[in-house]
């Protein structure tokens, strides 16, 4: 049990704020990811370095290694003619790459301080974002430490950023020499502190729409696969638990899945007009009956229709795309049709001693559903089911949803054995996986130290919002390891 009688502690916050804060053809051909490698291992010559225009340039930090969409790499600092700047880096082989990658139009790009490249093909002397501001160039050949034939036997791009010693962060040295248990000591209250900052965000949430609209918010958020939260929320808020349980008791208990299916496939804008060229007959029959029940509900909800647009694939497995996580979405309330969602959620907290495979029945129908053997509409069908929802994303909304939502519910109702069942709840799930932001933080503070409890995990990402990606907190201001030896 923590301090002051509470199972989750907030002692993390008294430590983090109490402490003083903080073009021509190349002769050779590379590989972009080996100019990341030369980048972030300064495996160049620092003296006397240059933009393509002129200007002298200090590289104070590379920035971090980014294993997800945008810039190569973030949180990068440069000094150009005394003048200093943070923000992120590409790297390319070539200066035209830039253009040529569409990345003068993308906005994800818009955050950029410095381009680098080996070579230079275009003799321009700097390029444009979105926006149209001039980004300077660094080209790095005439600065190689070692001649590329030399620099491409040493390095293997396949291993990078973990091969990478320079992608550790400064304060690693000093966190490598610190006592094992202060560390998990000073993990366990940053995953605490993040659960706390959850479940204030519901209780806020309760306070306007009810704890069980709150609750299912939450688990259309952790139903989101990287940049399809927003989209999952608003579904949410297009289609409220009111709107649910008024379709479904129109509904016999055969129906009531499929219905569900025809109201968000309707409204996220993700239900086809008509079946498509190459269609199967099961889809064509699937789809139809849909359209049929989508067709005969109220026309407040065709007003409501989502761009189908908005639910870009980016970069996700098959298994992960937004419809199959609507369908099981489909089953989980379906499940509680004439129930209070919050309630019943509460009393399986309370009662399931296996929660996670409770969890993944809720979710995954016994009786197999379009959706197990399909990725996508008319997709070719698979010879084994495939579970809607994963265990991994079920620890995901268990941890980001169920268990901050019902603290946030036992605090306000001073609910102690609530508290205490949370807490143990939360500190035996296991992790969700690697993310990028997992995997950066473990290797830049803790070299490669291997994170398998849910709360470790959730101490990664709040020490990641708090540091390593403040914006407003530098290493040279980054107070990690004093809170570290105050413990």
């Amino acid at each position: 049990m923590e301090e002051e009688g509470h199972y989750f502690s907030d002692r993390y916050y008294h430590l983090r704020d109490e402490v003083l804060l903080v073009r021509e053809k190349a002769p050779e051909r590379v590989s972009e990811r080996l100019v990341r490698c030369i980048w972030l291992d300064q495996l160049i010559k620092k003296n006397r370095l240059k933009t393509l225009d002129g200007r002298r340039i200090k590289i104070i930090s590379p920035g971090w290694w980014n294993t997800g969409e945008g810039a190569d790499f973030r949180q990068a600092e440069i000094e150009i003619e005394g003048k200093r700047w943070k923000g992120e880096i590409e790297a390319h082989v070539y200066t035209s790459d830039w253009k040529s990658h569409g990345h003068h139009r993308d906005p994800r790009y818009g955050k950029i301080i410095l381009h680098i490249a080996l070579w230079d093909d275009r003799d321009k002397k700097s390029i444009q974002d979105i926006q149209g501001k001039a980004i300077p160039q660094l080209i790095l050949f005439s600065h190689l430490s070692n001649d590329l034939e030399t620099l491409k036997e040493s390095i293997s791009p396949e291993k990078y950023p973990l091969a990478s010693s320079a992608d550790f962060g400064p304060c690693y040295p000093e966190i490598k020499e610190a006592d094992p248990e202060r560390i998990i000591q000073f993990l366990n209250l940053a995953g605490d502190a993040r659960i706390l900052e959850k479940a204030e965000y519901f209780r806020k949430r309760a306070d306007r729409v009810g704890w069980e609209e709150s609750l299912y918010e939450g688990i259309m958020i952790g139903l989101g696969y990287k940049g399809l939260k927003g989209e999952f929320l608003e579904l949410a808020q297009r289609v409220s638990v009111k709107d649910v349980r008024n379709i479904l008791q129109k509904r016999t208990a055969k129906k009531k899945v499929k219905s569900l299916q025809a109201l968000f496939f309707g409204v996220s804008g993700l239900l086809p007009e008509k079946p498509q060229k190459g269609y199967d007959r099961e889809t064509i029959r699937y789809l139809r009956k849909l359209r049929e029940l989508w067709e005969g509900m109220s026309g407040r909800f065709q007003t409501r229709a989502m761009e189908p647009q908005r639910w870009r694939s980016l970069q996700m497995r098959p298994a992960n795309l937004p419809s199959r996580r609507i369908a099981g979405m489909s089953h989980f309330l379906a499940r509680y049709s004439n129930r209070n969602i919050f309630s019943l959620v509460k009393k399986a907290i309370v009662n399931q001693e296996a929660l996670l495979q409770y969890l993944l029945g809720t979710f995954n129908p016994e009786k197999k559903d379009y959706w197990n053997y399909r990725y996508t509409w008319g997709g070719r069908r698979k010879k084994r089911p495939v579970r809607l929802i994963g265990k991994e994303r079920v620890v995901i909304i268990l941890v980001n949803a169920l268990i901050p939502a019902m603290f946030a519910y036992a605090r306000k109702k001073k609910d102690r054995r609530l508290e205490r069942i949370l807490h143990r709840i939360y500190t035996s799930q296991p992790s969700s996986g690697n993310d990028r932001i997992t995997k950066f933080v473990t290797h830049h503070l803790f070299g490669r130290k291997k994170i398998d409890s849910a709360r470790h995990q959730q101490a990664l990402y709040q020490i990641f919002n708090d540091y390593c990606g403040n914006k407003r907190v530098s290493c040279a201001r980054c107070n990690l390891t004093t809170i570290l030896h105050s413990l």
